[in-house]
C-alpha cells in the first residue's frame, strides 16, 4: 500500500492521517497538550539466542545463533491531554460512570501520573485481517505494561470516531474543489460537539 504524505509527515493510511488532523485541532483549541506519531517503541520480548561448539577440522568453534528475534511494537498515536479535555475526550479506566462513553482513555503510571492515550488507528474494513494481530500486542502491552492501547476507527459507520464526536475542519471539504465533503453520517464541527456538554 503506498505511502501518503501530508505537512511533511508518512502515513501508512488515509485514516491515520484523519486521525491527525483530528488531533491537530484538538491540540488548537488547548485540549492536548502534545501528540506524537509512531514515536514511541515497546519491547514486548527480548531477543533470544543460543551458543552451540562448532567443530572443525582442527579446533572447536562457539557460535550462537538467534533464535527468536525481539518484538517490538509502535502504536500510532500517543496522546498527552490537557486538563479541560477530561470528561469529554478522556476518561480512566476506573471511571465506571463514563468508561465506554467517553472516546478515549488516558494511563496512569505506578507512581499515579497521566501518562496519556496511545491510538492504534484502523479502517473500518480490516482487509488483510491486521486487527487480530493489533488485538495480541494490546493484550501483550497491558500485560507488560499496564498501558491499554485504544483501537479506533476515524470514519466508517455511525460508530466511527467522527460520527460520535466531531469532523476535523480540515475533512470538512474535499481538498480541490473545496465543497463539502460527504460522510456516511451526520457531521458535527468541534464547537457544535463541545456545544452539546454545555446544554
Amino acid at each position: 500500500m503506498p505511502k501518503i504524505m501530508y505537512d511533511g509527515i508518512e502515513f501508512d493510511s488515509e485514516e491515520e492521517r484523519l486521525f491527525f488532523l483530528y488531533v491537530k485541532e484538538l491540540k488548537q483549541e488547548g485540549f492536548v497538550k502534545e501528540f506524537s506519531f509512531h514515536n514511541k517503541e515497546f519491547v514486548l520480548s527480548e531477543v533470544v539466542k543460543f551458543s552451540w561448539k562448532k567443530f572443525l577440522k582442527t579446533k572447536e568453534k562457539d557460535v550462537e545463533t538467534t533464535l527468536l528475534h525481539p518484538h517490538v511494537y509502535t502504536p500510532d498515536f500517543h496522546i498527552e491531554w490537557n486538563p479541560k479535555a477530561y470528561g469529554i475526550f478522556y476518561c480512566y479506566i476506573d471511571d465506571e460512570h463514563k468508561f465506554g462513553k467517553i472516546p478515549f482513555i488516558n494511563n496512569i503510571d505506578n507512581n499515579g501520573d497521566n501518562i496519556g492515550s496511545y491510538v492504534e488507528v484502523k479502517p473500518a474494513f480490516d482487509m488483510n485481517n491486521m486487527t487480530r494481530l493489533f488485538t495480541i500486542n494490546q493484550k501483550w502491552m497491558f500485560q507488560e505494561y499496564m498501558i491499554y492501547i485504544q483501537k479506533v476507527i476515524p470514519i466508517g459507520k455511525n460508530t466511527c470516531l467522527f460520527a460520535k464526536t466531531f469532523v476535523p475542519q480540515e475533512s470538512m471539504f474535499t481538498p480541490k474543489t473545496k465543497k463539502p465533503k460527504k460522510y456516511k453520517f451526520e457531521t458535527k464541527s468541534l464547537n457544535e460537539f463541545i456545544g452539546g456538554f454545555n446544554e
